[in-house]
């Protein structure tokens, strides 16, 4: 049931008990360091190690899952977080965060917000460039025939090429991502271990960008990236149109002025921190667009209308849908105990002798009790444990999780 922690040198620098941000993309098993400059910044096909350090040994250890990340990645990210936690002395309060569903304190490390990137990356580049003009248009016209250019969240076409003509026009231009359909070569992914084909970095060229961005959030913003074309625009949302040297912030005629003033902020961010300053950041309003905008996007069409801020829902609190239960892998696998089925629990259920699940699940949120006396893999392996628990619940993959240190009682 329990991963082992790796026996050889820490793939940890010891760096990581110094106060402040730390964050780490996993890549075969191995943490691989995140840049300074790219922090808030995550690929949807990959997972993340956000260790913050604050004062008085304060510590969290956050794991963040793309929405595309692969199941491999996302158990090397948990045998990694155990590493870590260990390396630690088991100190950090230790979080489940899922692209679009993070923890207002996850957010809190980022002022500027987060960005969801994509990444293409082609496993037989040679294949695809050995095609025909001819059969590369036609496949190209088959996938943006689908219905919507909206892709299901689990299923991304990636195209290989920046820029592909379809169809003639300046309004029939083709990139980033569209629907897979069967005519399309496999292996097209959303970032990935193996995905540095197309990868924006702050040295990448200013002109050989081109990306939209969907803005999204009051209190916290996420910009994630969609598809380049009007069909991606809405009325009620912001969008940043990223063109390298020019960066357009579009604001939705029925967006409000704090969405407004969030993307500006954002569209200022990506200058300065990905073009060093040296880009251009102009707001435009729905219905003004300049012809910069016309030339990458093509003619404006009429644009659906956005739907209810989804950042805004009320507080889920219903209490009496959480549970307790006792964790215990005296078997080899992990056996659940239920405790209880409604709240308040009685403080006296939590012995030091074990852990313990509080399930609140219905409501998004998973709590992993450790006592100072349990089994120490059952200590260590406490993500893993949640994980393991939302699958057999069958809960929703971004249900939130929280693991205190040993002994400390989770508040709401």
């Amino acid at each position: 049931m329990y991963s082992p922690i790796p026996q050889s040198g820490s793939p940890f620098p010891p760096t990581v008990k110094l106060p402040g941000l730390h964050i780490w993309r996993v890549e075969k098993l191995k943490p691989v360091p995140v840049a300074p400059e790219n922090y808030g910044i995550f690929f949807s096909g990959d997972s993340y190690l956000v260790l913050h350090n604050g004062p008085e040994e304060l510590s969290h250890l956050h794991l963040w899952i793309g929405q595309q990340s692969s199941r491999d990645e996302q158990g090397g990210c948990a045998i990694l977080a155990v590493h870590l936690n260990t390396l630690l002395g088991e100190r950090p309060v230790q979080h489940r965060e899922s692209q679009g569903n993070e923890s207002d304190l996850f957010m809190s490390y980022f002022p500027h917000g987060l960005k969801y990137q994509v990444r293409t990356h082609c496993p037989r580049p040679l294949l695809c460039f050995s095609l025909s003009s001819f059969l590369l248009v036609v496949t190209l016209q088959k996938a943006q025939g689908h219905s919507g250019l909206e892709p299901p969240p689990t299923r991304f076409l990636l195209a290989c090429f920046p820029s592909c003509p379809v169809g003639g026009g300046m309004g029939c231009w083709w990139e980033g991502m569209g629907e897979a359909h069967s005519g399309w070569p496999s292996g097209l992914q959303e970032g990935g271990v193996e995905s540095a084909f197309h990868k924006t970095s702050p040295g990448t060229a200013p002109a050989a960008i081109k990306k939209l961005y969907q803005v999204k959030g009051k209190k916290n913003i996420r910009a994630t990236e969609r598809v380049l074309s009007w069909d991606s625009f809405n009325t009620g949302d912001c969008f940043i149109l990223d063109l390298g040297q020019n960066i357009f912030a579009w604001c939705g005629a029925k967006s409000n002025i704090l969405e407004r003033n969030k993307a500006r902020d954002l569209a200022l961010a990506i200058r300065d921190s990905e073009r060093q300053g040296k880009a251009h950041v102009e707001i435009v309003t729905d219905g003004e667009e300049p012809a910069d905008m016309i030339q990458v996007l093509g003619p404006k069409p009429s644009l659906k209308e956005g739907n209810p801020e989804e950042d805004l829902t009320a507080d889920r609190t219903n209490a009496q849908a959480a549970a307790l239960y006792k964790v215990s892998d005296a078997t080899g696998q992990m056996n659940l105990t239920k405790l209880a089925d409604s709240s308040p629990f009685a403080l006296e259920l939590l012995i030091p002798d074990d852990c313990f699940v509080l399930d609140n699940g219905l409501c998004g949120k998973i709590y992993i009790w450790k006592g100072r006396k349990a089994n120490e893999k059952e200590r260590q392996a406490a993500l893993q444990v949640a994980e393991d628990f939302i699958t057999r619940m069958r809960y929703a993959p971004n249900t939130q999780v929280r693991s205190p240190p040993c002994a400390s009682t989770p508040s709401s």
